[in-house]
């Protein structure tokens, strides 16, 4: 159930009709300052056709009112009672989009990131372009930093994604061109699509909707573009350390299942046979830190949930058949043992430093 705070006054400027209109959500969940700061943020863009939609998912606390408050006339709020996760909170408040201002665009932007004055310009400017892209994506620096987060993201032989530069200085090594996928921590994405597919499957609640999203867009024919002219700093590790145990833990559980469904859907069977080893490796490790941390129970939630997604999935890949034809399988990256463990231990040194 959802009750509507307020309504919005649309960014409106003379000669508009000729800027595409695009509808910016954001989803708020327990995180009232890093959202203000980006509504904030939002407020100084120099796109003139756009508005903002806010939907509060199920927030403890006062944020829908205090955001009421601060960005009255500016936003549409919409408040959940209850938490639906990232992909359904998503999926309504682009509905509610869809039926208020019907968009050329949608942007999805995460609450805790901040945005450069110039950025939907930008994204905007290479969607219209060409036809054919269907997504975009900006270069996403870490908060307050020339470090990047990522330049687009690739999909890996175990059914993870990596973000492109993640942790490395920029040199301005990556530039304006097609990449495997646009991560949702800021994805424009054409209107139209949603005539041809759904935006993200609720079961992933949390992690790999925009994974299993961009693939279902490649298969349509569209193509997914990276632009380094676009810039916003994501609150990487500044919002991972407010996190308690239990949403950290939540978040393996969430990350783990959804990952095992892309495989199942996508992944082609020669490939995950290549990478079994990994593959098993990745879960028996993620499994350990359940157990350890969480214990028996959310570790037999997850085993209960993995075992149930198996039939029901490969029964929907074989209704709907494969997606390698689309091309994606073509930018899949292969990481060793090694690589992987490289890249965890620089990740872990990033949050100590921070």
């Amino acid at each position: 159930m959802m009750r509507y705070l307020m309504q919005s006054r649309f960014i409106t400027a003379e000669g508009t009709a000729k800027y595409p209109k695009v509808s910016i959500v954001v989803l708020n969940w327990n995180g009232l300052e890093d959202t203000l700061e980006c509504l904030g943020s939002l407020k100084r863009i120099d796109y003139p056709n756009y508005d903002v939609i806010v939907l509060d998912n199920g927030s403890e606390g006062d944020d829908a009112k205090s955001i009421e408050e601060r960005f009255r006339n500016f936003v549409y709020l919409v408040r959940c009672e209850k938490n639906h996760g990232f992909a359904q909170g998503n999926n309504i408040a682009v509905q509610e989009a869809l039926i208020r201002t019907d968009p050329d665009y949608i942007l999805l932007l995460n609450n805790d990131v901040v945005v450069d004055s110039k950025f939907l310009t930008e994204l905007v400017n290479v969607a219209e372009s060409d036809p054919q892209i269907g997504i975009v994506g900006p270069k996403i620096y870490m908060y307050g930093s020339s470090i990047l987060d990522s330049a687009g993201s690739l999909y890996t032989n175990i059914g993870s994604c990596r973000s492109r530069g993640h942790l490395e200085k920029d040199k301005g090594r990556y530039t304006l061109e097609e990449v495997p996928m646009i991560t949702a921590c800021c994805m424009l994405f054409r209107r139209e699509i949603l005539d041809k597919t759904y935006l993200f499957d609720p079961f992933f609640f949390l992690y790999y909707e925009e994974f299993d999203f961009n693939i279902r867009v490649r298969r349509l024919g569209y193509r997914i573009y990276y632009t380094h002219r676009s810039v916003v700093y994501h609150k990487f590790s500044r919002s991972t350390k407010k996190l308690t145990a239990n949403v950290t833990l939540l978040k393996r559980f969430y990350a783990s299942r959804g990952r095992a469904k892309i495989l199942l859907r996508h992944y082609p069977l020669a490939i995950i046979l290549r990478n079994l080893h990994l593959i098993i490796l990745s879960y028996v490790y993620s499994e350990y830190r359940l157990l350890l941390h969480g214990g028996p129970i959310l570790l037999f939630k997850l085993n209960t949930d993995l075992i149930r997604l198996v039939p029901s999935t490969l029964k929907e890949r074989l209704v709907n058949g494969s997606t390698t034809g689309c091309g994606w399988v073509d930018w899949v990256r292969t990481y060793s043992l090694g690589d992987y463990l490289a890249l965890k231990n620089a990740m872990e040194k990033r949050r100590v430093r921070k």
